[in-house]
């Protein structure tokens, strides 16, 4: 079992250049041609940690269709790859027929159809005679076109919840989560504390849209707490899984862990 540090710095020998530390699974290539419909030729793929024994082409799963593979630029030949590097998503396809693969594998001739998870892939994105990092994940593409295409859909969109910025994704603008009961309350406040207390308090203190809309009406917020009141005593919550609950609705991102770790 590795620390943080140590597995850091693994990943980032796997992504480095040809070495005896670089993973086996990444190969540099060159890109020979890539055509209208979206299928790269490359030539010339070496590992970057080739293995010691002679790769039987015609059985091995390495590089083999319809294997999902990550494609990304280099600037040079052997480049390390970082963590920032865009990755175009594709499916090692056959040349022609299949059992023609063998003599191009030993050729050092890879297809990679780079339009069957991005329908719009631009032809024109590698540019021929250019260095390539192909990436072997060894597993079917059919399994990831769903998970990647909703991915790439993602990635398109505005991230929710203030642009990510609630989920902690931006190093240089983090959230503090001040608006909770444990921040406001100690624990013997907290044990003391009755159910009216603690949901009206996060009625006056949601962030929450909805709510705010409802407490601008002074009849609305009072039939939400009441109904909140209803719905929590006809419960068996704990004190803790209570105050999880109300903490789940004043931010717009609530995470609870394990059976006492409420965040």
């Amino acid at each position: 079992r590795l620390c943080g540090n140590c597995a850091a710095k693994s990943v980032k020998e796997h992504m480095g250049g040809p070495g005896h530390k670089a993973s086996t699974h990444i190969y540099d290539c060159k890109v020979k041609h890539v055509d209208s419909d979206g299928v790269a030729f490359f030539a010339d793929f070496e590992s970057r940690n080739p293995p010691q024994a002679q790769i039987h082409w015609r059985t091995t799963k390495r590089l083999s269709p319809p294997n999902l593979v990550g494609v990304v630029a280099l600037k040079s030949q052997g480049n390390s790859l970082e963590a920032t590097d865009l990755i175009k998503w594709g499916e090692i396809v056959y040349h022609g027929h299949s059992r023609d693969e063998e003599r191009r594998r030993q050729n050092k001739q890879l297809a990679v159809n780079l339009s069957t998870i991005a329908a719009d892939f631009d032809p024109d994105y590698f540019e021929e005679g250019s260095y390539v990092a192909v990436i072997d994940c060894m597993t079917f593409v059919p399994e990831w076109i769903p998970v990647l295409k909703a991915l790439q859909s993602q990635c398109r969109a505005r991230l929710p919840f203030d642009s990510g910025r609630y989920l902690n994704l931006m190093k240089s603008n983090p959230v503090e989560n001040k608006n909770s009961v444990l921040n406001t309350l100690s624990p013997d406040e907290v044990a003391s504390c009755d159910i009216l207390t603690l949901i009206g308090d996060m009625v006056e203190m949601s962030t929450l849209e909805p709510i705010k809309e409802v407490r601008r009406d002074k009849s609305l917020r009072l039939q939400l707490v009441s109904k909140l009141q209803d719905l929590v005593t006809s419960t068996t919550l704990d004190k803790m899984q209570l105050v999880s609950f109300i903490d789940s609705l004043r931010n717009p991102v609530h995470l609870t862990q394990a059976s006492s770790l409420y965040l």
